[in-house]
């Protein structure tokens, strides 16, 4: 090995949190982060997204919108309340609207992705 070379290692896995009362939509997406390599909680409704987020400390969470009980918009400022800036927060919906984008700015979010989610964004937008 000359003395630049550098072993290289994986990338460490992140911490993700997904919460989607869509069950099916959920668990494609958990899929997906795991074969990117990362860990992953999952949710179905606001109330249990922000336990779980409580508990795990998620290093990234994607949350949907429209979801029972705390929709993500509450999630995300509970999140950012307890975790601060070192989460990175993205929204996620089926039905954008004109609306939606300043809302979810205005509650913590850092991004936006319209459903269904792609692996191209999550490439993009997760660690590796």
């Amino acid at each position: 090995m000359a003395p630049t070379d550098h072993p290289s290692f994986p990338p460490r896995p992140t911490r993700v949190l997904i919460a989607d009362d869509h069950a099916d939509s959920a668990e494609c997406l958990a899929m997906l982060v795991r074969w990117l390599g990362h860990e992953v909680q999952i949710a179905y409704d606001g109330e249990e997204a922000a336990r779980i987020a409580d508990d795990f400390q998620p290093e990234f969470a994607l949350f949907d919108i429209n979801m029972p009980q705390r929709d993500g918009y509450e999630v995300a400022r509970h999140v950012r309340e307890r975790m601060g800036r070192r989460v990175v927060l993205v929204a996620m919906t089926g039905a954008p609207s004109r609306e939606t984008r300043p809302r979810a700015a205005d509650a913590g979010f850092d991004e936006h992705l319209v459903k269904p989610v792609q692996l191209e964004d999550l490439e993009r937008l997760l660690p590796h």
